[in-house]
């Protein structure tokens, strides 16, 4: 037999063990579906129970926002855009004259860095109050309820092919995509693992990108501010990977967004699916468990993850992804690289303010309306009693309700939180029976087919070296 024959018949034996393997991860795959039933018949019921709860804190949302709505409260406040000065129209000395700025409450934030504003419970000279960029005043933060999630590779669907989730930031016409994890020097270092050139990205928010997706055409790294976003890292501007995109956002994503929330993005390697044994293959050294990503389950995502929490701590419920087998916090020398800050988020009632602005003579300003004050005692003659011209008792009814609905809630599902964990724990350990005994060995087969698409390839560059050199 000759090289090439032999090298031809090794070939066709491969080819057989990989249909082989592809024949056993779908025989696998159908043997876990009795544990995929019950756990999805498991997170149905929980999700329901969250769902109920935090109902009522959209209730009491709405409660409050009726309340703008007709007209008893405002959510408009005179903002301080800047002083000057003028020659006193009588004797010796100078005029100030107060520059404002009628503007609206916001998620946002407002002008970059610390800006003033008068505050409507104290208009006077006192009342000038010097604001964060994303001060939250005017609003009341209230924490949502959720089921918190751990997923990792080895866990998700065959033909699923998600990398990872972060939340990001970009542009109109930019190409540069910041992924907003503040884990600069390792972050920066491991990005490449997880993502790779080729792969598409997507995200939550509409027309931000030119049809449904872009692709990454590179990395690399700048500057950001993490001011909007709560983390466990601390506050302030730090070094951030980019991924580099082949065509320009037609949109954009701020964090935060104008509702406070922030714009989720996911890395998938191929949106085709699985077709033939080439699509099952992985790389041998694959880990089954990075990269982690953590997220909040609702009733889109029945059934996803390793492991899942009870959550209220307010953190952002927006899906990142990290890489635990490099964690390390604790070291002078070395930048923190420790698990995403995911929760199940907060809820924001707009409590708004009860006096509005006014210009002279009472005119109602709007936002974007200006005016000058020459002196701080005329502060209060800017704002108006809201209650002077509506009145709301049925909404002040209504909120006191919702609010009493809310708080017998939320006291009788923490009366029953050691039934819901339970149920929680059971999802749980179906989830660690179905991985143990299923998952990890589809993620080994897998590896398996790409072990051998390997020497395929390999077996198949020789033999054309082979017939090119005459060696045969």
């Amino acid at each position: 037999m000759s090289l090439t024959e032999d090298i031809r018949e090794e070939v066709k034996r491969k080819k057989d063990t990989l249909n082989y393997i592809a024949d056993e991860i779908v025989v696998t795959d159908t043997k876990k579906e009795d544990y995929d039933g019950a756990i999805s018949t498991l997170d149905k019921r929980l999700v329901i129970q969250i769902n109920e709860v935090d109902q009522t804190l959209a209730d009491v949302q709405t409660a409050y926002q009726d309340r703008i709505n007709v007209g008893c409260r405002t959510d408009m406040f005179w903002a301080l855009t800047g002083i000057t000065t003028s020659p006193a129209g009588v004797g010796t000395g100078v005029d100030s004259n107060y520059h404002l700025l009628c503007t609206k409450l916001s998620l946002a934030g407002y002008a970059a860095g610390d800006f003033a504003w008068i505050d409507p419970n104290t208009p006077t000279l006192v009342g000038i109050l010097t604001m964060s960029q994303y001060t939250k005043y005017g609003y009341i933060i209230d924490n949502l309820h959720g089921i918190k999630y751990y997923d990792s590779p080895c866990t998700i669907d065959i033909g699923d092919t998600t990398v990872g989730q972060f939340i990001g930031t970009v542009g109109t016409s930019s190409t540069v995509l910041s992924v907003m994890s503040p884990y600069s020097d390792l972050e920066r270092e491991n990005i490449s693992d997880s993502f790779s050139i080729g792969d598409i990205v997507t995200c939550d928010k509409s027309a931000v990108f030119g049809g449904l997706s872009n692709t990454i055409v590179g990395f690399g790294s700048a500057i950001a501010s993490f001011s909007g976003i709560s983390t466990t890292i601390g506050i302030g501007t730090t070094t951030v990977p980019t991924i580099l995109l082949k065509t320009g956002a037609i949109g954009f994503a701020t964090a935060p967004e104008s509702d406070g929330k922030f714009v989720t993005f996911t890395v998938s390697s191929d949106p085709v699916g699985i077709r033939t044994y080439n699509d099952y293959a992985i790389p041998f050294i694959s880990n089954p468990f990075s990269p982690e990503t953590l997220g909040i389950m609702n009733g889109t995502n029945i059934g996803i993850g390793h492991s899942l929490y009870y959550d209220v701590s307010g953190l952002s419920s927006n899906p990142q992804s990290w890489r635990p087998e490099y964690a390390i916090e604790g070291y002078d020398e070395v930048d923190d690289y420790v698990e995403p800050d995911v929760g199940a988020d907060v809820i924001y009632y707009l409590e708004g303010f009860d006096v509005r602005p006014v210009l002279f003579a009472g005119t109602w300003a709007s936002e974007g309306d200006r005016t000058v004050a020459t002196n701080p005692i005329s502060f209060a003659f800017f704002y108006e009693d809201c209650t002077d011209t509506y009145t709301c008792a049925a909404e002040e009814t209504a909120l006191t309700a919702a609010i009493g609905v809310r708080d017998t809630k939320e006291a009788e599902f923490a009366s029953g939180i050691g039934t819901f964990n339970t149920a929680l724990d059971a999802a749980n350990a179906l989830r660690h029976e179905k991985k143990n005994n299923y998952d990890l060995r589809i993620w080994s087969l897998r590896q398996s087919i790409g072990y051998e698409v390997d020497e395929i390839n390999r077996y198949n560059s020789l033999n054309d070296y082979i017939d090119t050199e005459g060696l045969d």
